[in-house]
Protein backbone atom coordinates (compact mmCIF):
# COMPACT_ATOMS: atom_id res chain seq x y z
CA UNK A 1 0.00 0.00 0.00
CA UNK A 2 2.86 2.45 0.42
CA UNK A 3 3.19 5.16 -2.28
CA UNK A 4 0.05 3.90 -4.03
CA UNK A 5 -1.41 7.48 -3.60
CA UNK A 6 1.76 9.59 -3.92
CA UNK A 7 0.73 12.67 -5.83
CA UNK A 8 -2.96 12.69 -4.46
CA UNK A 9 -4.19 15.64 -2.97
CA UNK A 10 -7.09 14.37 -0.70
CA UNK A 11 -9.84 16.42 0.72
CA UNK A 12 -10.93 15.14 4.29
CA UNK A 13 -14.58 17.23 4.58
CA UNK A 14 -15.49 17.63 8.44
CA UNK A 15 -17.19 19.90 10.86
CA UNK A 16 -17.37 19.71 15.08
CA UNK A 17 -18.87 16.72 15.59
CA UNK A 18 -17.30 13.68 13.42
CA UNK A 19 -16.37 10.44 13.87
CA UNK A 20 -13.17 10.79 15.36
CA UNK A 21 -12.14 7.44 14.93
CA UNK A 22 -13.24 7.28 11.69
CA UNK A 23 -11.41 10.16 10.73
CA UNK A 24 -8.21 9.17 12.93
CA UNK A 25 -8.21 5.57 10.93
CA UNK A 26 -8.68 7.62 7.77
CA UNK A 27 -5.84 10.08 8.24
CA UNK A 28 -3.64 7.18 9.38
CA UNK A 29 -4.18 5.09 6.56
CA UNK A 30 -3.54 8.02 3.97
CA UNK A 31 -0.39 8.92 5.94
CA UNK A 32 1.24 5.21 4.37
CA UNK A 33 0.10 5.79 1.29
CA UNK A 34 1.92 8.29 -0.18
CA UNK A 35 -0.90 10.78 -0.44
CA UNK A 36 -1.24 14.51 0.60
CA UNK A 37 -4.01 14.70 3.06
CA UNK A 38 -5.98 18.10 3.71
CA UNK A 39 -8.67 18.49 6.58
CA UNK A 40 -11.40 20.97 5.28
CA UNK A 41 -14.35 22.46 7.74
CA UNK A 42 -16.41 25.24 8.47
CA UNK A 43 -14.95 25.41 11.99
CA UNK A 44 -12.20 27.97 11.97
CA UNK A 45 -8.48 26.52 13.59
CA UNK A 46 -9.92 23.46 15.37
CA UNK A 47 -12.34 20.82 14.66
CA UNK A 48 -14.34 18.89 17.80
CA UNK A 49 -13.97 15.05 16.87
CA UNK A 50 -16.65 12.70 18.73
CA UNK A 51 -15.67 9.65 20.81
CA UNK A 52 -18.26 7.25 21.49
CA UNK A 53 -20.79 9.12 23.42
CA UNK A 54 -18.89 12.15 24.22
CA UNK A 55 -16.69 15.12 22.82
CA UNK A 56 -13.61 13.69 22.16
CA UNK A 57 -10.12 15.54 20.71
CA UNK A 58 -9.39 18.63 18.51
CA UNK A 59 -8.04 18.40 15.24
CA UNK A 60 -6.32 21.08 12.88
CA UNK A 61 -8.20 22.51 10.46
CA UNK A 62 -5.80 23.31 7.27
CA UNK A 63 -8.36 24.57 4.92
CA UNK A 64 -12.06 26.73 5.43
CA UNK A 65 -14.60 24.87 3.85
CA UNK A 66 -15.28 28.58 2.38
CA UNK A 67 -12.24 28.75 0.73
CA UNK A 68 -11.85 24.89 -0.36
CA UNK A 69 -12.33 24.57 -3.98
CA UNK A 70 -12.87 21.37 -5.30
CA UNK A 71 -10.53 21.59 -8.10
CA UNK A 72 -7.65 21.38 -5.81
CA UNK A 73 -8.55 18.01 -5.01
CA UNK A 74 -8.26 13.80 -6.44
CA UNK A 75 -11.06 12.38 -3.89
CA UNK A 76 -13.02 13.67 -1.06
CA UNK A 77 -13.41 11.39 1.88
CA UNK A 78 -16.66 12.39 4.37
CA UNK A 79 -16.64 10.48 7.48
CA UNK A 80 -19.75 10.18 9.48
CA UNK A 81 -21.16 11.49 12.51
CA UNK A 82 -24.58 12.93 12.75
CA UNK A 83 -23.34 16.28 14.78
CA UNK A 84 -20.52 16.88 12.12
CA UNK A 85 -23.04 16.32 9.41
CA UNK A 86 -26.03 18.42 10.30
CA UNK A 87 -23.66 21.29 10.53
CA UNK A 88 -22.09 19.94 6.40
CA UNK A 89 -25.41 19.73 5.25
CA UNK A 90 -26.77 23.57 6.51
CA UNK A 91 -23.58 24.82 4.80
CA UNK A 92 -23.63 25.57 1.36
CA UNK A 93 -20.02 25.66 0.85
CA UNK A 94 -20.84 21.66 1.27
CA UNK A 95 -22.56 21.35 -2.25
CA UNK A 96 -20.62 23.46 -4.11
CA UNK A 97 -17.85 20.91 -3.03
CA UNK A 98 -20.03 18.10 -3.70
CA UNK A 99 -21.04 19.19 -6.71
CA UNK A 100 -17.33 19.51 -8.12
CA UNK A 101 -16.69 15.88 -7.09
CA UNK A 102 -19.59 14.66 -8.56
CA UNK A 103 -19.45 17.12 -12.04
CA UNK A 104 -16.25 15.97 -12.27
CA UNK A 105 -16.64 12.07 -11.36
CA UNK A 106 -14.02 12.37 -8.91
CA UNK A 107 -13.57 9.55 -6.20
CA UNK A 108 -15.99 10.33 -3.15
CA UNK A 109 -16.08 8.42 -0.20
CA UNK A 110 -19.27 8.99 1.92
CA UNK A 111 -19.02 6.94 5.49
CA UNK A 112 -22.32 5.92 6.98
CA UNK A 113 -24.38 9.26 7.93
CA UNK A 114 -22.25 11.86 5.59
CA UNK A 115 -24.32 9.92 2.85
CA UNK A 116 -27.39 12.47 3.53
CA UNK A 117 -25.02 14.84 2.29
CA UNK A 118 -24.86 13.28 -1.31
CA UNK A 119 -28.62 14.78 -1.60
CA UNK A 120 -27.77 17.95 -1.70
CA UNK A 121 -26.36 18.17 -5.35
CA UNK A 122 -29.16 16.24 -7.03
CA UNK A 123 -26.88 13.57 -8.78
CA UNK A 124 -27.53 10.42 -7.12
CA UNK A 125 -30.28 9.55 -9.58
CA UNK A 126 -29.67 5.84 -10.49
CA UNK A 127 -26.51 5.91 -8.97
CA UNK A 128 -26.54 2.52 -6.58
CA UNK A 129 -25.78 3.10 -2.60
CA UNK A 130 -25.25 1.20 0.40
CA UNK A 131 -27.02 3.08 3.37
CA UNK A 132 -27.78 3.03 7.00
CA UNK A 133 -31.57 2.44 7.46
CA UNK A 134 -32.82 5.48 8.70
CA UNK A 135 -31.11 7.20 5.27
CA UNK A 136 -32.98 4.68 3.00
CA UNK A 137 -36.43 6.65 2.42
CA UNK A 138 -34.24 10.22 1.68
CA UNK A 139 -31.84 8.67 -0.45
CA UNK A 140 -35.03 6.53 -2.64
CA UNK A 141 -36.87 10.13 -2.75
CA UNK A 142 -33.34 11.45 -4.47
CA UNK A 143 -33.73 9.27 -6.65
CA UNK A 144 -30.68 5.86 -5.54
CA UNK A 145 -30.92 2.63 -5.91
CA UNK A 146 -30.17 0.90 -2.12
CA UNK A 147 -27.79 -1.90 -2.08
CA UNK A 148 -28.53 -4.55 0.74
CA UNK A 149 -24.56 -5.08 1.08
CA UNK A 150 -22.48 -2.75 4.00
CA UNK A 151 -20.76 -1.37 1.29
CA UNK A 152 -21.04 -0.18 -2.25
CA UNK A 153 -18.95 1.31 -5.80
CA UNK A 154 -20.75 2.68 -7.88
CA UNK A 155 -17.89 4.75 -10.62
CA UNK A 156 -17.05 7.11 -8.46
CA UNK A 157 -19.56 6.88 -5.34
CA UNK A 158 -18.25 4.58 -2.83
CA UNK A 159 -20.44 4.28 0.30
CA UNK A 160 -20.71 2.64 3.59
CA UNK A 161 -23.63 2.24 5.31
CA UNK A 162 -22.19 0.37 8.27
CA UNK A 163 -17.87 -0.40 8.59
CA UNK A 164 -16.68 -3.95 9.00
CA UNK A 165 -14.76 -4.75 12.32
CA UNK A 166 -11.75 -5.01 10.62
CA UNK A 167 -9.38 -2.64 8.31
CA UNK A 168 -11.24 -4.11 4.89
CA UNK A 169 -13.03 -0.42 4.45
CA UNK A 170 -9.75 1.38 4.78
CA UNK A 171 -8.33 -0.80 1.60
CA UNK A 172 -11.70 -0.30 -0.13
CA UNK A 173 -11.04 3.77 0.33
CA UNK A 174 -7.46 3.56 -0.79
CA UNK A 175 -8.15 1.00 -4.09
CA UNK A 176 -11.04 3.22 -4.81
CA UNK A 177 -9.00 6.56 -4.56
CA UNK A 178 -6.02 5.05 -6.72
CA UNK A 179 -8.14 4.06 -9.75
CA UNK A 180 -7.81 5.51 -12.92
CA UNK A 181 -10.87 6.98 -13.79
CA UNK A 182 -9.81 9.42 -16.77
CA UNK A 183 -8.78 6.01 -18.50
CA UNK A 184 -11.71 4.49 -17.56
CA UNK A 185 -14.26 7.59 -19.05
CA UNK A 186 -11.59 7.81 -22.04
CA UNK A 187 -12.45 4.17 -23.02
CA UNK A 188 -16.02 4.16 -22.65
Amino acid sequence: MENILSGKKICILVASGFAEEQFSNIQKTLNKTGAKFVTVSPENGLAHGWFENTWGHYFPVDTALSAAMGSDFDAILIPGGMRGIEKLKNNLHTRRMLRHFFDAQKPIVAVAEAIELLTLCEHLNGLEVSVPAQLVQTLKTAGAIISEQEAMIDNHLLTFAKLPDDASWLDAIVQHIAEDRTAILQAA
